[in-house]
């Protein structure tokens, strides 16, 4: 499905003819600045905290506003490529489709299915739109809740089937596709998971390892493995944003915990 067919605002924008599967899997043409670092343009306001910084300078006339106005750095479905903004018009398409608030989708289908402990909590622009990218506070044991639906193949703990088996097995096992616009991908982290893919929001770690992660600024992690059914969830505070060192490690250490696993 096209992404202007449920957001009709994009459709005389660079979001024209690209399709709701690429958002999913960062594959559109879109040209974005994903570093956060200090400069112009680039994600930092949004790294330093919330309050008004948050949405200061690139959303703050909305996000659909600045979504508009992007134009496309190459032709969509090319290769993978993280940014942001694809979150944001994702979410979008998500509350067209889904005739409600973004909050009370998640709320509806995903958080009260999994039997989540505490509230999420959510971000928006000025203008009441989510602002997806950001992310979500959950709690540690919320995402572990989160995780092991997953692992259960889309099934919550009482049986209630929340996701598509089909979802959930092509994001562990990708078409050979995803994984070539992985291969040919200018984003830095991708170098760090040769044989890897992003699929439906999630990392592949390469097809041996049998593990697919979950990343957020400052440290954020969800790592499943599925054949071992194993969750790990890990909280983070790192100094900045990003560090190519601290996420190295990480998945170093992803990689010694599938092996360690695997040899049981």
């Amino acid at each position: 499905m096209l992404v202007t067919e449920y957001v009709r605002e994009l459709r005389n924008t660079s979001f024209a003819g690209a399709t709701v599967r690429q958002l999913l899997d960062m594959t559109t043409g879109t040209a974005f600045n994903e570093e956060y670092v200090d400069g112009e343009p680039t994600l930092a306001e949004r790294a330093r905290g919330l309050g008004p910084s948050l949405t200061r300078g690139y959303y703050e006339d909305g996000i659909m506003r600045y979504a508009q106005t992007v134009p496309n750095a190459r032709i969509h479905g090319e290769v993978f490529n993280y940014r942001s903004i694809l979150i944001d018009v994702l979410a979008q398409v998500l509350e067209r489709a889904g005739g409600g608030k973004y909050a009370d989708l998640l709320g509806r289908y995903l958080w009260g299915p999994i039997g989540a402990q505490d509230d999420a909590l959510v971000f928006l622009d000025p203008f009441g739109r989510p602002f997806a990218s950001v992310g979500m506070w959950i709690s540690p044991r919320d995402l572990l809740r989160l995780g092991t639906m997953w692992i259960s193949h889309g099934l919550a703990q009482d049986g209630t089937r929340i996701l598509s088996g089909e979802w959930v097995n092509e994001t562990w096992c990708p078409s050979n596709g995803a994984r070539r616009q992985f291969r040919g991908s200018p984003y830095r982290l991708s170098k760090q998971m040769p044989g890897g893919w992003f699929r439906n929001g999630w990392w592949g770690l390469g097809a041996d390892t049998g593990a697919i992660v979950a990343l957020g600024i400052y440290g954020q992690v969800c790592f499943l493995h599925r054949d071992s059914e194993t969750v790990v969830v890990k909280v983070s505070q790192w100094p900045r944003p990003e560090s190519d060192s601290l996420m190295a490690q990480q998945i170093q250490v992803g990689r010694q915990i599938v092996e360690t696993l695997s040899a049981r």
